[in-house]
């Protein structure tokens, strides 16, 4: 009885068991006035979004992996060093916001991200009065 299915729940399915439904004129009728027509599509499965979301994923060019690609073997460290340097530094920054069981802010990230390019902005400065 639909009337005991409150809420959420989950329900197992066995196998073609979209097969076994009427199809009916008066039941195709419900399945329509129900928004249920989804309901007789036998590509409509588990397996089948699992697969496409794999599939998805093969396709997916990482824009990261990308850029790599594109650059020189020097230009390819210096990028990967630079990111391990945001990393840790963003790491350590929420870290003391954890530690002091505070709630991070948008104010909070664009002030590491200010501070961060300052830092930067002071260091290829003292490279070029070398």
């Amino acid at each position: 009885r639909s009337s005991d299915l409150k809420g959420e729940t989950a329900t197992y399915w066995p196998s073609h068991w979209r097969s076994k439904l009427c199809a009916c004129m008066h039941c195709m009728s419900m399945y329509s006035v129900l928004d249920l027509h989804f309901l007789l599509d036998e590509c409509d499965t588990v397996i089948a979004y699992e697969t496409k979301g794999r599939s998805d994923d093969t396709n997916r060019v990482d824009p990261l992996m990308a850029a790599l690609s594109s650059m020189d073997r020097v230009q390819q460290v210096e990028l990967i060093h630079e990111y391990n340097d945001l990393k840790t530094e963003l790491k350590d920054y929420l870290k003391r916001f954890a530690d002091e069981g505070k709630i991070v802010t948008a104010e909070d990230i664009q002030r590491f991200f200010q501070e961060l390019q300052s830092r930067k902005k002071r260091r290829v400065e003292r490279k070029s009065t070398r």
